[in-house]
């Protein structure tokens, strides 16, 4: 029998709105039972809510600040890093100039003590070969005059020392030194 009501009612035109919209007996109590919990909800737990929220957005806040500085600090230690890298590298390169520098003096003076010694050693050996030579001529001289004094005894007989011979070839051989 319900159905048939309920089927007469909506070719009456009621249209079922009735199904949606809950009794006048319902729903004024309804509305004063939401406004009473919109307004305690509204009174004491919108404020706790928004106050997390302000507290949460100020953390927020606070970590990006933090970030930040931490970014620019690590920026600040990147930049103090390339500088301190380029300063060692050319301070390393100075170092490597530097130590080009000392080993090419070192070569130079090795160089010029080598030849200062060689030069010393030509001198030395030019001595030497002088003295030897001026030996060797006294020597020779010495045997002329021997051999003269030998000859001249044998040729005028022992008739003249051997000192005076001697003289006498001496004498004759620097005449012969000095061209006359």
């Amino acid at each position: 029998m319900e159905l048939l009501l309920l089927a007469a009612e909506e070719s009456e035109g009621g249209g079922g709105l009735e199904f949606l919209l809950p009794a006048p007996a319902e729903l004024y109590p309804g509305i004063i039972a939401f406004a009473i919990v919109f307004f305690v909800m509204w009174k004491f737990a919108v404020p706790g809510m928004q106050k997390l929220m302000d507290e949460r957005q100020a953390a927020i806040a606070g970590q990006i600040k933090e970030a930040e500085a931490a970014k620019t600090e690590a920026e600040s230690l990147l930049d103090d890093y390339k500088s301190q890298v380029a300063g060692a590298k050319s301070e390393a390169n100075g170092i490597v100039e530097a130590a080009r520098a000392d080993a090419e003096r070192v070569r130079a003076e090795l160089l010029a003590k080598a030849e200062e010694e060689a030069q010393g050693i030509r001198a030395k050996a030019a001595q030497e070969a002088e003295a030897e030579k001026a030996r060797a001529l006294q020597e020779a001289k010495a045997e002329v005059a021997n051999l003269s004094v030998a000859l001249a005894e044998k040729v005028v007989g022992g008739a003249l020392d051997a000192d005076r011979q001697r003289a006498l070839v001496d004498q004759y051989l620097a005449e012969l030194e000095r061209g006359e």
